[in-house]
């Protein structure tokens, strides 16, 4: 029964993510999951951004929190991926 459910979530949440984001043929899920995350939180210190979601956010000291509008944005102004988020 378990399993079962799960599946149906599973089916449900992607025909969302194509509802919100459709797929063009050349992307994957994952990219439509990226198009609906829109900000990250960059650290000014080290460099790195991160998903809102990830753990080492909650680390970062307020002085040092920025928000990144995206993914290219962020990368155009010199921040690198964390390794834990992989945003």
């Amino acid at each position: 029964m378990f399993k079962k459910i799960f599946f149906l979530l599973f089916i449900f949440n992607l025909s969302f993510i194509r509802q919100v984001a459709p797929l063009d043929g050349n992307e994957s899920v994952i990219g439509c999951v990226e198009k609906i995350q829109q900000s990250y939180v960059g650290n000014r210190n080290t460099k790195k951004f991160h998903r809102t979601d990830c753990n080492s956010v909650y680390k970062i000291k307020d002085k040092n929190k920025t928000k990144l509008k995206n993914r290219k944005t962020a990368i155009e102004q010199g921040y690198v991926p964390c390794k834990i988020c992989k945003p």
